[in-house]
């Protein structure tokens, strides 16, 4: 993982700000019948992403939309963070970004799209970590070690 710009701002995003991404949630969030935020920003869909494959990350920035637009916990979460994230999605370590997400936790009630935005940090991360981070089974400080081995 790397980060880049406002660290104060990136410390504040943790895997805890939103529910776990279970076959559970997606089924309860998934059921509330309403589609996840939109933003005015050009954006594309999960059902037809930018690289022509799917990546695992898809689905949880879906949940994640969901649980903000569904849930009543977006202005609370709006209030607390006060930040808007991108997260860019490689398919393997040393690929190109494959896809970008925005987590808007900075505006109304907050969203999550696919895109860009003006962002105050961005997330650079493999798709099976960010998959183990939001699972709880990588420790995002262990994630971000790993670039190390980059350089």
């Amino acid at each position: 993982m790397k980060i880049k710009g406002n660290m104060k701002k990136a410390t504040a995003f943790t895997p805890e700000l939103f529910p776990p991404p279970t076959p559970e949630n997606f089924a309860k969030y998934a059921s509330g019948g309403a589609a996840p935020a939109q933003s005015t920003a050009k954006t594309t869909t999960a059902a037809a992403p930018s690289s022509g494959a799917s990546l695992k990350s898809d689905k949880i920035f879906e949940m994640m939309g969901m649980f903000l637009s569904q849930s009543g916990e977006g202005p609370k979460l709006v209030k607390q963070v006060d930040a808007v994230y991108i997260f860019e999605i490689t398919p393997k370590k040393g690929a190109p970004v494959a896809k970008r997400f925005v987590i808007d936790l900075k505006n109304g009630s907050g969203k999550v799209f696919e895109g860009t935005a003006n962002a105050d940090a961005t997330f650079t991360m493999v798709d099976d970590d960010f998959e183990q981070v939001c699972n709880g089974t990588l420790n995002p400080q262990n994630a971000f070690m790993q670039v190390i081995d980059i350089f």
